[in-house]
């Protein structure tokens, strides 16, 4: 299984897109995580179905810089078990296997640090 996470400064700007469809290309991911995608849930529905991704949970931007969101493949089971506006956490299921993915996003503020570390 192969999971890609990626901290995109927004999926408004072209290049940015393009960068993450060659990524996708490239690696084939299973599993997507985008952070900071600036974007509200309906749009990365969208562009999950886009880029060919079956699944999608996103956590909407609560400020410019801020966004995230789950992606995944239908032969992937992803059950989202907790969400904040720093993390996802889920459990994921392929056959019989089965395994916790927290997908997180720490404060980029140096005096926010401390509460990153209190989330985890």
């Amino acid at each position: 299984m192969i999971v890609l996470c990626w901290n995109c400064p927004g999926l408004g700007n072209p290049r940015t897109v393009n960068a993450l469809k060659d990524l996708i290309t490239s690696y084939k991911p299973d599993i997507l995580f985008l952070m900071e995608t600036k974007a509200l849930s309906y749009r990365m529905e969208f562009f999950g179905s886009f880029l060919h991704f079956d699944g999608c949970f996103s956590v909407n931007r609560q400020e410019l810089r801020e966004g995230l969101s789950l992606m995944w493949k239908s032969h992937v089971s992803v059950s989202v078990v907790g969400f904040s506006s720093n993390f996802i956490d889920s459990v994921v299921s392929e056959g019989n296997v089965q395994w916790r993915f927290t997908s997180y996003y720490g404060f980029s503020e140096s005096q926010r640090r401390r509460q990153s570390w209190n989330l985890i």
